[in-house]
């Protein structure tokens, strides 16, 4: 096990950047759990309803939902991500408090969230919570990944437009995460080469 100098850190990232892959290689590095924000979201879904909380229910109907021009989705994904933010803030305070590290990664941490130093209306220490945000701004390697993985709510069961329509999205995503994290000072990093990418978040913050 090595040396690290956070109890949380969390892999923020548009669709199709290799945020579960990294994660993954991390968790192993360090000997730890990582876990999948896209889970939390799910639960959430699963315990309300699109009356008590819209902005997680956005996108109940993904294939209604494609059709959409991108832009417009776009700005639902953020509402989305936002609002799943918000709710997995007591995720990391559980973490931090109980002295229980955990990776968490997924598209939908948001800098201004992962900037915050109270989660949860708990305080954490100063470096106890860390982030980094991979961004990966090329259609072609967003549509392979995608295509690769069958990314959630079947992806190769959309047609070639709305596949390209969810490819767009992510792009668009990224750019506005990666504006975010400049405005908040975190760290944004280029998804490739991916071989690299474990050891490029390891030397951020050791």
């Amino acid at each position: 096990m090595s040396e690290r100098s956070w109890q949380v850190l969390m892999i923020g990232g548009n669709s199709g950047a290799g945020k579960t892959m990294v994660a993954r290689e991390i968790g192993l590095f360090f000997g730890l759990p990582w876990v999948q924000v896209d889970s939390l979201r799910l639960m959430l879904e699963w315990n309300t309803d699109p009356i008590q909380r819209p902005a997680l229910h956005l996108f109940d109907d993904i294939v209604a939902i494609v059709r959409h021009p991108a832009e417009v989705v776009t700005s639902w994904r953020i509402a989305n991500a936002v609002e799943t933010s918000h709710s997995i803030e007591v995720v990391v305070a559980h973490h931090v408090s109980s002295g229980a590290p955990v990776i968490l990664e997924g598209d939908d941490i948001v800098p201004a969230m992962a900037a915050q130093r109270t989660f949860a209306k708990f305080d954490v220490p100063e470096r106890a919570v860390q982030s980094v945000f991979i961004i990966e701004s090329d259609e072609a390697i967003i549509l392979a990944n995608m295509r690769k993985r069958s990314a959630g709510f079947g992806f190769s069961r959309h047609t070639s437009a709305e596949q390209a329509n969810r490819v767009r999205v992510s792009r668009l995503y990224g750019a506005w995460l990666e504006q975010e994290a400049d405005r908040y000072g975190l760290p944004t990093l280029r998804a490739r080469p991916y071989d690299t990418l474990a050891q490029r978040i390891i030397a951020l913050f050791g």
